[in-house]
């Protein structure tokens, strides 16, 4: 929806899509991966510099 709203563009979304959400799916599903701090943080600023700046 903020792709046709033009509010992010292609790239972000297919960066949001391919990073982000493969991050998040990996930390919501049953499973033994637990992110350390720092990949957290990184993850939290990178979706705040894409659709904030």
């Amino acid at each position: 929806l903020a792709c046709k709203l033009k509010q992010i563009d292609k790239t972000t979304k297919e960066e949001l899509k391919n990073t982000c959400l493969d991050l998040r799916n990996k930390c919501g599903h049953p499973g033994k991966y637990k992110p350390k701090g720092q990949k957290i943080k990184a993850f939290v600023e990178d979706i705040i510099g894409m659709l904030y700046t």
